[in-house]
């Protein structure tokens, strides 16, 4: 190393100078995580474009059911879990009120396209075989 350069930053004043400026910088970044970080998760866990509707458990209803009936799909049964916070071995109880999550489009499907105005051709024959 350069032996002006070492001497500088041999100095004790430079030294603790330099170590008090990480020392404030490590400070604020650490501030900043804090305070950002439940933003951050808050925004994660609530997905956006839902909403939920109450269901009340029926005899003989499950999760998997409940979910193929009310959302279309059985494999969504595990939205239903997360959402209520129903540990395994996933039991429901006649009676109990769940939150099934309803998924609201962020924008409309688009239109079908227009028929074409020109006619397709006929379709060619082939010999037979």
């Amino acid at each position: 190393m350069n032996s002006k350069l070492q001497s500088k930053f041999s100095e004790p004043s430079v030294l603790s100078e330099l170590l008090a400026h990480l020392l404030l910088g490590g400070f604020v970044i650490l501030a900043l995580i804090i305070f950002f970080l439940p933003v951050v998760t808050r925004a994660a866990e609530t997905p956006s474009h839902s909403k939920t509707i109450e269901y009340t458990v029926r005899p003989g209803d499950t999760l998997y059911g409940i979910a193929l009936r009310e959302l279309g799909k059985g494999s969504r049964w595990k939205e239903i879990a997360r959402l209520n916070k129903i540990p395994p071995p996933y039991e429901i109880a006649v009676g109990e009120k769940l939150l099934l999550p309803i998924s609201i489009p962020s924008s409309p499907p688009p239109p079908p396209p227009p028929p074409s105005s020109t006619p397709s051709p006929p379709p060619t024959p082939h010999p037979p075989l």
